[in-house]
């Protein structure tokens, strides 16, 4: 039998709202890391930022649940706060 891609509420919740928000922190604590000059740091996370959400969304749409959707989100949004926290 083959394999059915339905891909359920909770996947797209996950990649409308939690995935997006995980990339944009993942992209502020990528600014705040950066070892450069201010206006440096500022153009690498600006042009970072659209590419992280792509890929975020992506991956929460691909996910095999939406428990891992929505775990993944969480576990990029927790390391971000926790890189931001100690820098």
């Amino acid at each position: 039998m083959a394999r059915q891609d339905v891909h359920g509420f909770g996947r797209i919740s996950a990649a409308v709202s939690a995935a997006p928000v995980a990339a944009v922190l993942a992209d502020l604590s990528l600014f705040g890391a950066l070892p450069m000059p201010g206006e440096v740091r500022f153009l690498v996370a600006l042009l970072a930022a659209a590419p992280a959400v792509v890929v975020a969304v992506c991956l929460a749409l691909l996910a095999r649940s939406w428990q891992r959707a929505w775990l993944g989100s969480a576990v990029v949004g927790a390391a971000s706060v926790a890189v931001m926290v100690l820098t």
